[in-house]
């Protein structure tokens, strides 16, 4: 998941969408994904300024403008609306639109069961993060965590001990 890569990474990453865009002003993907990292910088307190968002905002608005049918890009929309304004009704509202074209996206999935639960649907939030940990069993603790959030403590602890072995060195694990 993004909490295991580090925040300067991000940095990176979007040096390098940069040179991307600027190599191929038309690359929408890249655009969406340049939207996705600037508005993750917003959402980890790197960096809560307007001017973030409003990068994050410029980038996917670019993506939307060159390829709407992109499921990344209404992922990244999604994502911005979720992380960026904490608008959960739009940001469902792009994520059941990727959905469509990408049912089996584990990201996808367990992005809606997240902002799911922040609304206290936590049945359905399980639901769909349950999948997603299906289709990716790297997803095992947004459904460890999520178990423990109804009090569900021993499916809580087999997920979460999924995750340490699978990623022994995920703190959120322990």
């Amino acid at each position: 998941g993004d909490g295991v890569i580090h925040k300067n990474n991000y940095g990176i990453a979007i040096q390098m969408y940069e040179k991307a865009v600027e190599l191929d002003p038309t690359f929408a993907l890249a655009y969406a994904q340049l939207s996705r990292a600037h508005v993750f910088m917003y959402w980890i307190y790197n960096d809560r300024s307007e001017e973030r968002l409003a990068m994050a905002k410029q980038a996917v608005d670019k993506a939307f403008q060159l390829n709407p049918n992109l499921a990344e890009v209404r992922m990244a929309l999604g994502n911005y609306y979720y992380h960026g304004l904490l608008d959960y009704d739009r940001a469902l509202e792009q994520l059941a639109i990727a959905l469509k074209s990408q049912p089996n996206s584990s990201d996808i999935l367990s992005w809606i069961g997240y902002i799911q639960r922040r609304q206290g649907n936590f049945e359905q939030a399980l639901a769909n993060i349950k999948k997603a940990s299906e289709l990716d069993p790297l997803r095992a603790f947004g459904l460890g965590e999520t178990f423990m959030l109804l009090r569900k403590y021993p499916e809580a602890e087999q997920s979460l001990e999924r995750t340490l072995l699978l990623h022994p060195d995920d703190t959120g694990g322990y």
